[in-house]
């Protein structure tokens, strides 16, 4: 599964029971999220769109209704940018026929973050009792952090599993931040911005990175790995890089779907095998940045 809870660089790890809302008393049973990452409880009152359901332990019907119309946006852009068509499958986990999103409102009232898994993602709502008043909710920040979500839940859809620990961090977080812009302001946009970077933190290889462990180091995620991953796709994508196009990253999570290995799958579309690209990453990026 994957967390995204950069803003500040809060981090935040779901780990809740049927039994730890402190919103009103709940009279439905955990249905569909007892089974996935945690059991959520929610309030029996799903509001479904074309493509997603939304559960919630309490939101408001208006804050579902605009989380529903963000995320079919947000859906027909990242298929529209990664060229997925009627010909591509997207694959839900099995029993299930719309991706879920799950929007708390009474959870984690002091902490706040989303998460993506293979079928949804858990996301604080648009009406959160202290988000909404903090500004989390504005809408630029809030469709970007649903972007970077989706943008997993559909790596997942494509390859048709959750394949969190098959395909490296550096990639498959480099494309969400890359595709949602989530945190513009660590944007690592020339040699300036990445010599601060290498300055404030060491120079740490960001292709190194092939799950979600980090060093353990004060906003090394939000201020240094997650713009080095972000800077490599753009590395990747980029005529001054490597030229190649989100359709060739469509394809590689095809190719997993259909048994290869990320690495093997990564070399046949881009050109290159992850240890050469980890061996002559900053040579590359400083080349790509002057």
């Amino acid at each position: 599964m994957k967390r995204s809870f950069l803003l500040l660089g809060l981090v935040l790890f779901v780990h809740s029971a049927c039994d730890s809302v402190t919103g009103p008393e709940l009279t439905s049973p955990c249905v569909s999220w007892c089974n996935t990452v945690a059991p959520w409880p929610h309030d029996g009152q799903p509001y479904e769109g074309e493509n997603f359901v939304v559960y919630s332990d309490g939101a408001s019907l208006q804050a579902r209704i605009d989380l529903v119309t963000i995320a079919e946006n947000v859906l027909a852009d990242v298929k529209a940018q990664l060229g997925i068509g009627s010909e591509h499958e997207l694959t839900l986990p099995p029993g299930q026929t719309k991706i879920h999103l799950y929007a708390y409102k009474y959870h984690y009232q002091n902490e706040w973050g989303a998460q993506a898994f293979w079928g949804g993602l858990i996301i604080f709502s648009l009406d959160h009792l202290t988000l909404s008043k903090d500004g989390h909710t504005e809408t630029g920040h809030y469709t970007r952090l649903v972007t970077h979500e989706l943008v997993h839940v559909v790596q997942n859809l494509l390859v048709g599993s959750n394949h969190s620990y098959s395909t490296h961090t550096w990639f498959e977080e480099g494309l969400a931040e890359f595709v949602s812009a989530l945190n513009p302001e660590y944007t690592i946009r020339n040699l300036s911005d990445l010599n601060a970077r290498i300055a404030a933190f060491g120079e740490m290889n960001p292709i190194e990175i092939h799950n979600d462990v980090l060093p353990n180091v004060p906003n090394v995620g939000v201020e240094y790995f997650y713009p080095m991953f972000e800077l490599t796709i753009g590395y990747l994508l980029d005529a001054r890089g490597m030229g190649r196009s989100l359709h060739d990253v469509r394809d590689v999570f095809l190719d997993m779907r259909g048994g290869m290995s990320f690495p093997d799958a990564f070399e046949a579309h881009f050109g290159v095998s992850v240890p050469v690209l980890t061996a002559e990453f900053f040579t590359r990026i400083r080349a790509f940045l002057q």
